[in-house]
């Protein structure tokens, strides 16, 4: 095994994500998801939170160190403040070496190594379970493209939520509790002006929270249109050259990119709004400190030591609310694209097995519909009281005008098997010509049966379909 393996393979067995069990998902808000999947990934991520809160409180415990350092050596020389506080110095030492590498190391690797890499791929595995459960119809209603899309941007944005929440919140919390008390142990007149700063900063995000949701819901739904519109464009695009139909296609695709363009623009303009009135929470909070710090050098009441562990906070602070807005967006964004993909992932089919069902013997291979009707929608019906029954091994064609009920009467089959029984489906009548017997269906209805050639015979709608394609000739058989 070598070095490399050693370290880590470990993290890489901590989740196995094929081999997660998959469970229903809850279908009642973003939230349950999250939670959902939360519970399949607990102990790493517990253990993402416990390293992201370590290198948060080194971090901490070295900016206190360094404003005892920086008083300690202006009041007492550097010699004697060596030889005094040398355990002090020895502490802050092996918090920087080792102590700070080995929990960002640990941080780093958890969250990239084993969270970035196999969360995502146990969410779409999860979501892929769950959709290859759906019936027909629902694939019917929607693009293939649409599906792919949703399953994808759910999984990224389940990874960006649970990561936060286990990672940045916990060290941001932690880092505002910190630096609020750390600074009131310095002085709490520079504490007093960052307990106001937060609080500004969670009213700002109360009330965005709701309208960045859903902005971000409008955005992922147009995402997911986008893919599933050109994944159905150019998987029909032979249609498509046949009747050269590009420039209206185009049209189509061009309108829904520039709906995508405007919702974008306007999910933009809420997040540069925020940003600016950030910007000047900071400002107002910097000359505030600063404005309090010097008045305390001069005054007495605040020492030099203090005053740098005060714009060390300080500048920190600043960068943390930028990484808190990103990330706050993100997890907005989050929230709309799982809002967005709710439908697809947690859906139940609508045709299932009752709970008595037994298991199904083949015993022969007859097919038989009784008195069968059936409706994609309930106010048009399109297979009406029809009865058929079909001998095994008996070949049978169906014919009849577009519309009439052919492919809908046959996906209503869903297990048969080829080479035992067949039926074929036809808009090209030459092609079913050697058929056992043929079944015309007209509105939903069977109005004919027989051989090819008694139907012919009858002069009736199959023999004007007949006629209308062949000029009434019927091959000889072999």
């Amino acid at each position: 095994m070598s070095i490399s393996d050693a370290i880590y393979r470990p993290f890489e067995k901590l989740i196995r994500p094929l081999d997660i069990p998959y469970r229903p998902l809850p279908s009642k808000r973003p939230v349950a998801v999250l939670l959902h999947f939360i519970s399949m990934f607990r102990a790493v991520l517990i253990a993402l939170a416990l390293a992201a809160m370590a290198v948060e409180a080194i971090n901490l415990t070295i900016v206190w160190g360094l404003s005892v350092v920086v008083d300690g050596v202006s009041q007492q020389g550097a010699a004697n403040f060596l030889r005094a506080e040398w355990p002090l110095l020895t502490f802050l030492g092996l918090l920087l070496f080792p102590g700070l590498p080995i929990a960002s190391f640990l941080l780093n690797t958890l969250q990239s190594h084993t969270l970035s890499v196999a969360m995502p791929v146990a969410i779409q595995w999860q979501g892929h379970k769950a959709v290859e459960r759906q019936d027909i119809a629902f694939f019917h209603d929607l693009f293939a493209g649409q599906v792919v899309s949703r399953l994808s941007q759910v999984a990224s944005a389940v990874q960006q939520q649970i990561i936060a929440a286990f990672q940045t919140i916990p060290r941001f919390i932690l880092s505002m509790a910190g630096s609020v008390v750390l600074l009131g142990a310095l002085a709490w007149q520079l504490a007093l002006p960052v307990v106001v700063w937060i609080v500004l900063n969670v009213v700002l995000a109360v009330k965005m929270a709701p309208i960045f949701t859903e902005r971000s819901r409008r955005t992922a739904k147009l995402r997911s249109l986008i893919a599933g519109t050109v994944n159905d464009l150019y998987g029909n695009m032979q249609m498509i050259k046949q009747f050269a139909a590009e420039d209206s296609e185009a049209g189509a695709i061009r309108r829904v990119l520039q709906n995508a363009v405007n919702t974008q623009h306007g999910e933009q303009r809420i997040y540069r709004t925020s940003e600016l009135i950030v910007v000047a929470l900071n400002t107002g909070l910097w000359l505030t400190i600063l404005s309090i710090g010097l008045t305390g050098l001069v005054e007495g009441f605040i020492s030099v030591g203090e005053f740098v562990a005060a714009v060390y906070v300080l500048q920190r602070l600043s960068g943390h609310t930028f990484t808190f807005l990103q990330m706050g967006q993100q997890v907005f964004q989050a929230i709309g694209t799982i809002k967005d993909a709710m439908p697809v992932m947690t859906t139940p089919p609508t045709i299932v097995d009752p709970p008595e069902a037994g298991e199904i013997v083949v015993i022969g291979g007859e097919v038989r519909f009784q008195n069968v009707s059936f409706a994609y929608r309930a106010e048009k019906r399109v297979i009406k009281d029809l009865s058929l029954t079909i001998k095994s091994g008996e070949k049978v064609g169906l014919v009849g005008l577009s519309g009439a009920g052919k492919t809908t009467l046959v996906n209503l089959l869903l297990r048969f098997y080829e080479g035992k029984t067949v039926i074929a489906i036809a808009h090209r009548l030459s092609t079913i010509a050697k058929m056992d017997r043929i079944v015309v269906l007209d509105g939903g209805r069977i109005v004919e049966e027989g051989t090819p050639g008694e139907l012919v015979m009858r002069d009736g709608l199959f023999a004007r379909l007949w006629k209308r394609q062949t000029g009434g000739f019927i091959p000889e058989s072999e």
